[in-house]
């Protein structure tokens, strides 16, 4: 779609989702100041699940699942708590703009992962070259950096944020 078919308030909804994105390692750091890193988790998932509430309210999207997805809800909310608690606490033991690189290597992950779990979902020569190239660059980026504000560059935070990444 070329540029100037965007209207206004979609460019406005766009540049405000990426605001709140690149805003993400500095609002975990400050979260964490004030609370350790499993409140943190239990309280972005609480601000979560009051706006989509109220989005599927003000939109009428019915919230009550079925009995069949309960299962899959359950184990999900398990799933995503381990991975933001693992990056919670890996935030606690590195620096904000260290965590925000690893945590852009996520759709490195999402590659693979997709390779493995979703059928016709394959890596080409020329993915794996890309995949490389994007790994290749955030460890030149981190392995570059050097302690900041007594948080080391490398280490088990890293980690940590590494490890929440691929998952």
């Amino acid at each position: 779609m070329p540029w100037s078919k965007l209207s206004l308030g979609t460019v406005v909804l766009a540049v405000a989702v990426h605001s709140l994105w690149g805003g993400n390692a500095v609002a975990i750091k400050l979260s964490l100041e004030a609370f350790p890193p499993m409140w943190t988790a239990f309280l972005r998932f609480s601000i979560a699940i009051v706006c989509v509430a109220l989005w599927a309210g003000f939109r009428g999207i019915p919230m009550r699942p079925k009995r069949s997805e309960w299962w899959w809800l359950v184990l999900l909310g398990v799933f995503f708590s381990i991975q933001i608690g693992v990056m919670n606490i890996g935030f606690q033991h590195t620096s904000g703009s260290i965590g925000s690189i690893l945590m852009a290597t996520n759709p490195i992950f999402a590659a693979l992962w997709a390779h493995l779990l979703v059928a016709g979902d394959r890596l080409t020569r020329q993915r794996i070259i890309g995949l490389f190239v994007a790994f290749l660059g955030a460890a030149v980026v981190i392995l570059q950096s050097g302690p900041i504000d007594g948080a080391t560059a490398v280490g088990v935070g890293s980690g940590l944020v590494f490890l929440s990444a691929a998952l």
